[in-house]
């Protein structure tokens, strides 16, 4: 079982998204994605765990969202991939592709963009998403989850803020088109906390081209926001769709900071 760990602290409490995937080794399925609606709240022992002394008698309880999926994720089709993002101790599974002995595995969240990418394309475009889906169950006021699933699309009020924040320009090269502009989260929605999800300097309003490869970890900024493009993207491939790399983001700012050192330690492939 895999616990995935792709968002944290919100408002004052410790709300993240935990994703179950049962594994026993490479040639086993994922065949179910939970979600947690809400942070662990104090709770007496389940009566259904029964008496004795192999409990304790209170913990932790968390509310989740759990479904089934349609069509389970073979784990040896994505297995060269996943292996070298897996921690060196505590994997799920070990280097001859066997299951170790275990009850919860906490991957990075390289990791867990894989697995759901993978799960996401062997399911369909119109898979229900778990996030979103424990976010409307959430116990929060109806504004804030329209709000944090208009922002997951680079909708709504988030989006109203990059266009202020960036003058209704790509920051890069100041297409001014707002059709053509995206507005991109630095820290991935999925990996970010509720206030995260929503605060404009998470953002940068970017050309297409630029929005893509910047999700797609192809191309990030350093702290003086300057592009630095991924050993996978040429300087030719990056031609033909208009990127250069002398980029700079125009107007960056200091509380951009924290956020694009998430995007290069987390998202970013160097290589």
């Amino acid at each position: 079982m895999i616990a995935l760990h792709v968002a944290s602290a919100s408002d004052g409490g410790s709300q993240f998204i935990e994703v179950d995937m049962p594994i026993d080794n490479a040639s086993a399925d994922t065949v179910a994605v939970s979600v947690a609606r809400q942070a662990a709240i104090f709770s007496e022992r389940p009566s259904e765990f029964g008496s004795g002394e192999a409990w304790i008698n209170h913990g932790r309880r968390i509310e989740a969202d759990y479904a089934e999926l349609e069509r389970p994720l073979a784990i040896a089709s994505v297995l060269a991939e996943l292996q070298p993002l897996l921690p060196t101790r505590y994997a799920p599974l070990n280097a001859k592709s066997g299951g170790n002995q275990g009850y919860l595995f906490s991957l990075e969240p390289r990791a867990g963009r894989l697995l759901e990418s993978r799960i996401v394309a062997e399911n369909g475009p119109t898979m229900p998403n778990p996030v979103v889906a424990a976010i409307d169950h959430a116990p929060i006021p109806g504004t804030t989850k329209k709000a944090l699933i208009d922002a997951r699309i680079g909708q709504g009020k988030f989006r109203l803020d990059l266009f202020d924040l960036w003058n209704a320009r790509c920051c890069v090269t100041g297409l001014n088109i707002p059709s053509l502009l995206r507005a991109s989260h630095i820290r991935p929605w999925s990996e970010s906390d509720n206030a995260q999800r929503l605060d404009p300097f998470n953002g940068l309003l970017l050309s297409p081209a630029y929005d893509a490869a910047f999700d797609a970890g192809l191309l990030t900024f350093n702290e003086n926001g300057a592009a630095i493009l991924s050993g996978s993207l040429r300087p030719e491939a990056a031609a033909c769709v208009g990127i250069v790399p002398s980029a700079q983001i125009v107007g960056f700012q200091s509380r951009h900071q924290s956020y694009l050192a998430y995007h290069r330690n987390q998202v970013f492939q160097r290589y």
